[in-house]
């Protein structure tokens, strides 16, 4: 076996991250999250076929760190109805010559991307962004729910227990 496919082997089952867009910004039930995209889709043939379901004011293509297409792109419109026609109708779209998926926007749907391939200013100022926070002397009436709600302002929790 060749180092090059070791090293791959070991990216592939090393830890992952949900890809962060870089430029896409302001209120997520504005956008939708469209993958199974050719990977030399211009984001403009995109728009074209996104603009379907009404105005386009956006698109961003997920890149990796060389700037290749991972297959996916935030679809960002100027009404929140524009987006939720766009899951309704486009989802399973023919987009040259593949069907597309659209989702609403949340991160849970982003493609994964290996840890050591985020650039350092996407990571968490605490780390490798896979940290458990571990909290003591927190008055014992408070409710997991106002903790997720605290902790939230510091990026994106999965669980609280």
């Amino acid at each position: 076996m060749s180092g090059h496919n070791n090293k791959r082997r070991l990216t592939e089952s090393g830890p992952t991250v949900p890809y962060k867009p870089k430029r896409v910004k302001g209120d997520p039930k504005l956008r939708c999250y469209v993958n199974n995209l050719p990977y030399d889709a211009q984001w403009t043939d995109l728009r074209e076929h996104m603009k379907a379901a009404g105005e386009v004011t956006f698109v961003e293509m997920f890149t990796n760190k060389d700037g290749k297409s991972m297959g996916a792109a935030i679809v960002c419109y100027s009404k929140e109805e524009e987006s939720r026609k766009a899951v309704e109708t486009l989802a399973h779209s023919s987009f040259r010559g593949r069907n597309i998926k659209v989702k609403p926007d949340d991160e849970k749907y982003y493609v994964k991307v290996p840890l050591e391939d985020v650039s350092p200013e996407n990571q968490s100022p605490f780390g490798n962004n896979l940290g458990t926070i571990f909290i003591r002397n927190i008055d014992l009436s408070v409710q997991l729910p106002t903790i997720r709600e605290w902790m939230q302002e510091f990026g994106t929790v999965q669980k609280v227990k």
